[in-house]
C-alpha cells in the first residue's frame, strides 16, 4: 500500500515568494515543523527571493508574460550558478563551526585530563 501524497509537497516556492494566504501560511508552517522532506525543499529554495530581487522590474515582467520572449539561458545558468554558490557557502559555513566546536571539545577535554607530576632527580 503506497502512502498518500503529500498535499503540501509542491507549496514551497509559493511559501517563499510569500504567495500563500495567511491561514496557508499558517498551515504551511505547521507543516514544515513535521515533514522534514518539505522543510528540506524550502531550504533548498531559502535563496530563491535575493536572487529574483536582483532582477530588474521591466525583465520581471517580460518574463512573466506568456506571450513574451523565452527566459535567456544566461539567466537559467545565472541562477543555478548562485544557487549552488550558496549551497557550497552553507556547508563552508557548517564546517567551519563544525570544526571549531570540535577544536574547542578536544582542547578543554586536554586541559581538563589530570597530568602526573614529575619528579627531578637530583645529581649529587
Amino acid at each position: 500500500m503506497t502512502p498518500p501524497a503529500d498535499p503540501y509537497r509542491e507549496w514551497d516556492a509559493a511559501y517563499l515568494l510569500g504567495a500563500l494566504s495567511h491561514t496557508e501560511r499558517r498551515d504551511y508552517e505547521g507543516h514544515l515543523h513535521a515533514c522534514r522532506p518539505c522543510a528540506r525543499a524550502v531550504a533548498g529554495f531559502a535563496g530563491l527571493p535575493g536572487l529574483l530581487a536582483t532582477v530588474a522590474r521591466e525583465q520581471a515582467a517580460e518574463l512573466l508574460d506568456p506571450a513574451g520572449p523565452a527566459p535567456p539561458e544566461a539567466l537559467h545558468a545565472g541562477l543555478v550558478r548562485a544557487a549552488r554558490k550558496a549551497r557550497w557557502a552553507r556547508f563552508g559555513t557548517t564546517a567551519g563551526v563544525v570544526t571549531a566546536v570540535l577544536a574547542g571539545a578536544l582542547l578543554a577535554t586536554w586541559l581538563a585530563t589530570p597530568r602526573p607530576h614529575r619528579q627531578l632527580k637530583s645529581v649529587d
